[in-house]
């Protein structure tokens, strides 16, 4: 922490903050936790999967109170788990055959049960499930509605994978952006994730910052060209707001947010290893 910049530090102690001691337990069905249904609720779990394969599938004990009431000399009553009933075409496919898990938010099937925080929650729902290298982290899926300007960017960051942004120049030509630095290839990609998906207000700024001071000297481009891109794809206040954040990266006194991140990210690694 003392060999980072403050803001590098102040993002690592907020994941801490957020960080769970342990697993959440779900209903395997309608995906809620106990606190989320109320108090006195119980978990259940598959005992064929619990007997067979010491494998846990839990469903909430929010049941349904039926009531024969043609049975009128001798009225009884039926409990229906409704939420393990209305999984079981699902689940029979596994159960007591193969450790099968939905990995709910959270819960141990989870890789990323651990980390709470929107960035982790990004991730955990745009990435890869086969992910295995950098090339991997695409654009994800939009949560609302792109620009024309930045769904044509995403279908054609989607098509070729090895280029991490494509910029336009005045004549319409595009000039594949593709980053060497594994370290930054990996923030700017993230910062990418989450503006193309739209679950992180910051994502635009550090990418115009980093592309406008690698970028703005090539043929065909400049500052003014890259933000009118930007400004197309994602609002007409990004100059302003590139501009703003360009000066808190020169009160910083580092070259841009992307370089310092992956530097700081090596850094790390480093004292880790």
């Amino acid at each position: 922490m003392e060999n980072s910049e403050g803001y590098f530090a102040r993002s690592l102690a907020y994941a801490k903050t957020t960080i769970r001691e342990k697993p959440l337990v779900r209903c395997d069905n309608c995906t809620k936790t106990q606190g989320e249904i109320g108090q006195g609720v119980r978990f259940m779990i598959c005992s064929i999967c619990k007997a067979k394969l010491n494998f846990e599938v839990h469903y909430c004990s929010q049941c349904v109170m039926v009531l024969y009431s043609h049975l009128l000399h001798n009225p009884s009553y039926s409990i229906i788990r409704t939420c393990q009933k209305t999984d079981w075409p699902v689940h029979k496919k596994a159960c007591g055959k193969k450790k099968v898990s939905k990995g709910l938010s959270g819960t141990k099937g989870d890789s990323l049960w651990a980390f709470s925080d929107p960035i982790t929650d990004m991730f955990r729902n745009n990435l890869p499930k086969n992910m295995t290298s950098i090339r991997d982290l695409g654009v994800g899926t939009c949560e609302g509605k792109r620009s024309p300007a930045a769904q044509r960017q995403a279908e054609m960051l989607e098509a070729d994978k090895d280029v991490d942004y494509f910029l336009f120049t005045a004549t319409g030509e595009p000039v594949r952006f593709v980053i060497d630095d594994p370290g930054a290839k990996m923030v700017f990609r993230i910062n990418r994730l989450g503006i193309m998906t739209q679950t992180s207000d910051l994502g635009v700024e550090p990418m115009g910052e980093y592309m406008i001071n690698l970028m703005s000297g090539y043929p065909g481009l400049s500052r003014a060209i890259i933000l009118k891109q930007l400004c197309a794809e994602y609002g007409s206040d990004i100059t302003k707001k590139v501009a703003e954040f360009e000066q808190k990266s020169r009160q910083r006194g580092t070259r841009t947010f992307i370089e310092s991140w992956s530097k700081n990210w090596s850094k790390m690694g480093n004292l880790i290893q």
